[in-house]
């Protein structure tokens, strides 16, 4: 049912690139490859390593270093791109103690709407025959299956139900946002961290702060992305992995992006940034090929 709320907003969801980039897209699109050899296989390598089999669940953690730092969009980013391309699917599980946005988040149809589940219905389907429960699990709409946390439930009682699910999916993404670094039952029980920084100065402290306050243990299957929060960020991603190494140690960036030894960073898109469901086709030109190769180093991580 469409909220009321939302619907007196009418807001009409930009493409995530501005008209500018989308034009200068065009043009090189015209007189030539739009993109670079290198740029192709790039991402072909990293499809081929976020589609690599596994034999149990991956599970990989979304957390923030503080509250608004777009951990539930890279969740969602996560999510979808591993329901994409894996033929196992994905789970996306949101820890949040209710009213958490995942679920909004997936509430476009299309292929970004999610398959949510309750946990009455995951019990139930553990009561049925074998065959039922594969039939019910098939991947092959490639969305993201969703279970949403109510209010009233602990942690306890739905990490049962999650667990339940994860043994249908070959990777489940969590968003734990900034609870997850702060109260117990989050971080060790997971594969990876996939750590979301504001791309800003007090952002990157705050990174700091954590990578040295926590074990090096940790460190090393953390993966930390820089959220551009505004257009044109101007920190430089050499310098906030230098940063990173002052806070925590060589440990603290052992996950940067392979090919630039810096942080992963995702750029400002328009399209992500009023906090509407995501439309996949109207996301910026980088943000897929970023969010790939940012789920196949967590994949790595977790392997």
């Amino acid at each position: 049912m469409r909220d009321p709320v939302l619907a007196g907003l009418r807001l009409r969801v930009r493409p995530g690139d501005n008209p500018g980039r989308r034009l200068a897209r065009l043009v090189s699109g015209l007189v030539g490859a739009p993109t670079t050899a290198a740029e192709v296989h790039a991402l072909l390598d990293d499809l081929r390593r976020v589609q690599r089999p596994l034999t149990t669940c991956r599970r990989i953690l979304v957390a923030a270093v503080r509250g608004g730092a777009g951990a539930t969009t890279l969740t969602g980013l996560l999510a979808t791109v591993f329901a994409t391309y894996r033929g196992d699917g994905a789970l996306a599980l949101e820890t949040t103690l209710g009213h958490g946005s995942l679920e909004f988040r997936f509430s476009e149809s299309g292929p970004a709407a999610a398959g949510v589940w309750t946990a009455d219905q995951v019990a139930a389907m553990s009561q049925l025959p074998p065959s039922d429960v594969a039939e019910r699990m098939s991947h092959e709409d490639h969305r993201v299956h969703l279970l949403p946390r109510p209010g009233h439930m602990g942690l306890d009682t739905y990490g049962e139900a999650a667990r339940a699910l994860m043994r249908f999916f070959g990777c489940a993404v969590i968003d734990g946002g900034h609870d997850a670094l702060t109260q117990p039952g989050h971080l060790g029980t997971v594969h990876t961290v996939v750590l979301a920084i504001p791309a800003t100065v007090d952002g990157v402290r705050t990174a700091g702060i954590w990578f040295r306050e926590t074990d090096p243990e940790l460190h090393a299957r953390t993966v930390p992305v820089l959220m551009e929060v505004s257009p044109g960020s101007r920190l430089d991603p050499a310098r906030v992995a230098d940063a990173l190494r002052d806070g925590g140690g060589a440990s603290a960036v052992r996950a940067l992006d392979a090919s630039s030894g810096r942080p992963h960073l995702l750029p400002y898109d328009r399209s992500l940034a009023t906090g509407a469901p995501v439309r996949t086709g109207l996301l910026a030109h980088r943000t897929t090929p970023t969010v790939v190769r940012i789920a196949a180093t967590a994949l790595a991580l977790a392997g």
